[in-house]
C-alpha cells in the first residue's frame, strides 16, 4: 500500500497549522517557521496531488457503499 493513503486528505501539499503555530507565526519576525509539504519535483508534486484526490474518491465510494448497506440493513 501507498505511503500516500494514510494521508489521504486534498489538502496533502498544504500546510496545516495548529493554534500553537498561529500563536509563534505571530512573533516569527524573519517567516523562519513556516514549513510546506513539498515535492523533488512538479511531477511528484501532481503525482501526491492526483493520488491522494483518487483516494478520496475512493473513500467516498466505501462510504457510500456502506451507508447503502447499513440503510438496506434497517429496512429488512
Amino acid at each position: 500500500m501507498n505511503k500516500y493513503i494514510n494521508n489521504s486528505l486534498s489538502t496533502y501539499l498544504f500546510a496545516e497549522p495548529n493554534f500553537l503555530d498561529g500563536f509563534a507565526f505571530i512573533i516569527d519576525i524573519g517567516a523562519n517557521l513556516k514549513t510546506y509539504n513539498f515535492s523533488k519535483s512538479n511531477k511528484e508534486s501532481d503525482y501526491k496531488a492526483l493520488f491522494t484526490d483518487w483516494a478520496m474518491v475512493g473513500k467516498d465510494l466505501e462510504d457510500a457503499i456502506n451507508n447503502f448497506e447499513y440503510q438496506t440493513e434497517l429496512s429488512e
